[in-house]
């Protein structure tokens, strides 16, 4: 199954690349919204927010809470044959820390809860009271589970 959710959201990376790639969304302009996308493509509203993101991570677009997604370049030839690889300097950078985390968390979240086992959401339930528990008890937080 998550294989269906890697390509579909492939299949919408590519939409929105060749969209902007061809000019149909030129620099500066705005993206039709996650809804707009969502029924022009008739895909999930998760595919089109994690292509979304892929593209806000590598540079081609900029999301504006409350304002809409924008096209920041067209020459996606540039940043797409950039090395894929984290470099040490690259996990020093917060800000590029920040934004390969709002690519990749999103999805595995979404995969994560699609496959829970009752038992490992019995866990991870477990483990989430005990961190409340311990907020402000340093002996709390010491203890291994």
């Amino acid at each position: 199954m998550a294989q269906a959710q890697t390509n579909v959201t492939e299949q919408v990376v590519e939409y929105l690349k060749k969209n902007i790639g061809e000019g149909s969304w030129g620099v500066g302009e705005k993206i039709p919204s996650e809804n707009q996308l969502t029924q022009m493509l008739g895909v999930s509203r998760s595919s089109i927010r994690t292509a979304i993101q892929q593209l806000v991570g590598i540079g081609a677009l900029e999301s504006v809470h409350g304002k809409g997604t924008f096209v920041t370049t067209n020459d996606l030839s540039a940043l797409l044959n950039r090395s894929n690889s984290l470099t040490e300097a690259d996990c020093r950078d917060i800000k590029k820390v920040l934004e390969f985390r709002c690519v990749l968390e999103p999805e595995t979240c979404y995969l994560a809860t699609k496959h829970i086992t009752p038992e490992a959401l019995a866990a991870l339930t477990y483990h989430l009271g005990m961190m409340k528990q311990s907020v402000g008890n340093k002996k709390l937080r010491l203890i291994s589970v």
